[in-house]
């Protein structure tokens, strides 16, 4: 039987490091729009909002199979919650 757990931590307050400004390449602008790296078969490993700069909505990190695995919440740089996903072949 399959099980997924769900870790999921949520941040009060704020983080004393400033949030960094992620650059377009070719404008030089902060960048808005999503991320998205892929790893060397193809695979997308992970996907990130960002406004002006930085990041804000949500961070996806994926495993070798696609799975989403880990999901973090942003807002202006900041994170605000956290959530681990765990699956169980049990």
């Amino acid at each position: 039987m399959k099980s997924i757990i769900i870790l999921s931590l949520l941040f009060m307050g704020s983080c004393s490091q400033e949030p960094q400004i992620l650059y377009d390449q070719n404008t030089k602008e902060p960048l808005t729009g999503i991320i998205e790296i892929f790893g060397e078969s193809g695979q997308l490993v992970r996907r990130t909002s960002y406004i002006d700069g930085k990041q804000d909505g949500l961070e996806e990190w994926f495993d070798k199979n696609g799975n989403l695995f880990s999901a973090d919440t942003y807002k202006n740089g900041k994170i605000l919650e956290w959530e681990l996903r765990l699956k169980s072949d049990n």
